[in-house]
């Protein structure tokens, strides 16, 4: 996930929207056994729109797809680059 200097916010290079976050990342790490996700912010961003995203991310519930055999539900995790 990438923190644009413009408040913007990126998953890839596919923009997103801060509203709908949290259920496009529980849809997309819901199959994943690792469920970390790595955060960039551009060297401007504000610290407060960086925590706050660390909130949201951490604050993610990811339940398993049925058909997955071994995943189970928790949080996703966060790392910084």
């Amino acid at each position: 996930m990438r923190l644009a200097s413009d408040n913007k916010l990126f998953l890839n290079t596919e923009q997103e929207d801060w509203s709908s976050l949290a259920s496009r990342l529980s849809q997309i790490y819901s199959g994943r056994v690792d469920r970390t996700l790595y955060l960039l912010a551009d060297d401007d961003v504000r610290f407060h729109s960086v925590a706050y995203a660390i909130d949201l991310v951490k604050n993610v519930g990811v339940t398993r797809n049925s058909d997955q055999v071994g995943i189970g539900a928790g949080n996703l995790h966060i790392g910084c680059v």
